[in-house]
């Protein structure tokens, strides 16, 4: 996470997710990547930082 002081206000710039426990089957992978793109570019929180 990456946190600036703006005007002696803390703000948030930046949140880096991992998502940890997935197993996906090679014959998928690209699949999965793509969806992850995808859900960044439509998550509200993703597209406010």
């Amino acid at each position: 996470m990456r946190v600036e002081l703006e005007s002696k206000v803390l703000v948030v710039k930046r949140i880096a997710v991992t998502y940890t426990g997935l197993q996906v089957a090679e014959d998928d992978r690209e699949k999965v990547d793509r969806v992850l793109v995808v859900h960044a570019d439509g998550c509200p929180v993703a597209r406010s930082l």
